[in-house]
């Protein structure tokens, strides 16, 4: 129903699902598809192929990566954005329709001199090329997930909430959100 051909669709871990990716693919798009521990064979496999290509300086691996720092609001953080070609992987090109890419953002965020680390995965139609279109993909789709959540949270005091009978909360949530666009 929606058009998305020639677009990249970004999902977070709950929509890191085969079915997404083909109907993606049918619709001509590129998916960027956030892996997390809801699926932690396919994470710990992918953090291997990464551990892997750290530990060998990427040496014979097909990759591209990208360093972006910004400062803002009390804080510097720093992003390795670091995209691998899927090609030598046979066993995810088998699992996943359409993988040319598997994706790694490193994050580093220095506030008041203490470092917060985190690292995110992903599984994407992108080739390793096409790292400007996987740093623009990833780092949008948090500015979404950040900037909603935040206004639904200031605005509306959402984190608060306390309604929790019957199908209230997913009715008031729904409200809030046509409220805020």
């Amino acid at each position: 129903m929606v058009d998305i051909k020639g677009n990249i669709v970004t999902i977070d871990a709950m929509g890191c699902q085969k079915n997404i990716a083909r109907t993606i693919l049918r619709g001509e798009g590129d998916y960027v598809l956030a892996v997390k521990d809801n699926q932690p064979k396919l994470r710990k496999d992918i953090a291997s192929v990464f551990t892997k290509g750290i530990g060998l300086k990427f040496k014979n691996m097909l990759h591209r990566r990208v360093r972006k720092s910004n400062k803002g609001h009390g804080r510097v953080e720093t992003r390795i954005y670091t995209l691998i070609s899927a090609r030598e992987q046979e066993e995810f090109k088998r699992r996943w329709p359409g993988l040319k890419g598997l994706g790694r953002v490193d994050s580093m965020r220095n506030v008041d001199n203490k470092i917060e680390r985190e690292v995110r995965y992903y599984v994407t139609s992108l080739t390793y090329e096409k790292i400007d279109d996987f740093v623009r993909a990833a780092r949008n789709h948090w500015g979404i997930e950040n900037n909603l959540h935040w206004s639904l949270d200031v605005s509306f005091k959402e984190d608060a909430s306390r309604i929790r009978i019957g199908h209230a909360a997913e009715n008031l949530g729904t409200i809030r959100r046509i409220a805020l666009n």
